[in-house]
Order: structure tokens, then C-alpha cells, then sequence
């Protein structure tokens, strides 16, 4: 059997301070760009749809994807929030202004800044902070309504006009001062025209049609009654 010589040991070469350990090895050469073959066809790349800049419409199948995954979440969410307040929970209502499938839930009482935001959201202007009139209240009778309680079970007879402010909902020195006008006589004027008839008193017309959109029935004594 032959025996393997030994290695021998051989010398190793000083190597100057600073030198690397190992030589650098030299960078590699960017491989070359493969060329097709004489028989390959080539590719060519996909048509990119054309766009206008309008949003292009989705189909049927996409929306109806859409309605499911969103009903889908809509179950998650109200699960989710009986998980995280528990008995709490029960008291919450939907939000009335919130789509089914994107539901929100609110507290059944509705703070006045919320309510405020609700009313502007659907419409409605924001009521002016007005100065209250001196010479004018709430009527006590309806308490403001316009409206009082008959009792009465008969459809158009169960809620009439408040006698005391003429269906209004206000009472005071300024709609006595209106009451006053209507009924105070007017002196007759001799002016030229036919018999009977009396120049219009701009303030009376004001205050006959106040009294007729306040409900009132507007007799004028200063006109005589018909032969």
C-alpha cells in the first residue's frame, strides 16, 4: 500500500500593514443582453386601454362584488361593536342618515350641536340667533304651538287653532296693537270716485292680511252691506 507523502510546509510571505488579506477579485462583466433566435417570433407588449381621463364604468359583476363585500362588512362592524360594549350595545339606534350597507349608530338622545350638523346636512338653514321682541311671547295657551289638543277623535277636528293668539303661537302688546287696528273705525274721506268707496290705509291692508294669515275672520264694518 503507498503511503500519501506528507505535505510540506511551505513558507508564508510577509504581507505589508494595510494590504487586504485576500486579492480583490475583479468585478464581473454585466452579462451580455440575451438576443432572440432567428426562429423566436417577438413578444409584443399588452395594449394599455385607452383613457380620456374619465373613470371607466364597472360592470355588473364588479358591482355586485362590491355590494357583497360591503354587506359583508357591514355584519363585521355591528358584530364587532356588541363585542365591545356588550350590554351597552342595546341602547345604540342606526343612524337614519347612513346608507344600510354602511351603517353608523348613534345614542337616542341627540346633543344640540349634533342635531345642528344633522339639520344642515339634510338641508336645512340654521336658525338665526335673533333678539326677542319686547311686545311679543309665546302664546301660554298652546305654549308656542299654534295648535291645542280638542280631544277629539274626528280626523281634521282633533287639533284647531289656538283661539287665544288665532293659531299664531304668540300673544302680546304687539298683536293687541294689531287687534286694535282692525276693529278701530276710519273716518270717511270725500275723494273722487265712485260712491262707497274708501282710499286704501296702507297700515289697515297690513293689518287685515296679518289677521287673515293668523287664522282671524276679517269683517270690515266701513264697508256697507250689500242691497
Amino acid at each position: 500500500m503507498t503511503e500519501l507523502p506528507e505535505p510540506q510546509e511551505t513558507s508564508t510571505p510577509d504581507v505589508p500593514a494595510g494590504a487586504p488579506e485576500s486579492p480583490q477579485e475583479p468585478p464581473e462583466a454585466p452579462d451580455a443582453p440575451d438576443t432572440p433566435d432567428e426562429g423566436d417570433e417577438p413578444v409584443e407588449a399588452p395594449e394599455e386601454p385607452v383613457s380620456n381621463g374619465q373613470p371607466q364604468a364597472k360592470s355588473e359583476k364588479e358591482i355586485e362584488k362590491g355590494l357583497q363585500a360591503l354587506e359583508k362588512e357591514a355584519q363585521r362592524h355591528a358584530k364587532r361593536i356588541g363585542e365591545i360594549m356588550e350590554e351597552d350595545a342595546q341602547h345604540l339606534v342606526r343612524c337614519e342618515l347612513c346608507q344600510p350597507l354602511i351603517p353608523g349608530f348613534r345614542w337616542p338622545q341627540v346633543p344640540d350641536d349634533q342635531r345642528a350638523a344633522v339639520m344642515l346636512a339634510i338641508g336645512f338653514e340654521p336658525k338665526r340667533q335673533l333678539q326677542p321682541d319686547k311686545r311679543a311671547h309665546a302664546c301660554p295657551e298652546c305654549a308656542g304651538e299654534g295648535l291645542v289638543d280638542t280631544g277629539s277623535k274626528v280626523q281634521g277636528q282633533d287639533a284647531l287653532a289656538c283661539i287665544d293668539c288665532g293659531g299664531s303661537g304668540w300673544v302680546g302688546p304687539r298683536r293687541d296693537a294689531q287687534v286694535r287696528a282692525l276693529n278701530s273705525p276710519m273716518p270717511m274721506e270725500t275723494v273722487n270716485g265712485p260712491p262707497g268707496e274708501a282710499p286704501l290705509d296702507p297700515d289697515r291692508e297690513a293689518a287685515r292680511a296679518a289677521a287673515q294669515a293668523a287664522g282671524f275672520m276679517v269683517i270690515d264694518t266701513q264697508v256697507p252691506a250689500a242691497t
